[in-house]
């Protein structure tokens, strides 16, 4: 199974569209506008649960589903990690 690709950061779909090379790193030259991209697309994976009415991650909300989440395999988790590791 895998996480939804809407709103990804542009440097994920590089990362996935070079076989998730282990050597190839995107070139972000604006930080700030690659946080947001993140930040918009992690809230976008967020079960509805944990997510406001006005679009803020509920960040105290836990206890419900998170199968939107529970991703595992190269499409999974693993992609937030990497977007993550280029931050």
């Amino acid at each position: 199974s895998k996480l939804a690709t809407t709103n990804w950061p542009a440097a994920v779909g590089g990362w996935i569209q070079r076989a998730r090379s282990a050597t190839w790193r995107p070139r972000i030259t604006d930080v700030l506008q690659y946080a947001m991209d993140f930040m918009h697309w992690w809230i976008a994976l967020q079960p509805k649960w944990r997510v406001s009415v006005d679009g803020k991650i509920l960040v105290e909300e836990v206890g419900g589903d998170w199968d939107v989440l529970r991703k595992s395999g190269p499409n999974g988790l693993v992609v937030v990690m990497a977007a993550l590791f280029y931050w």
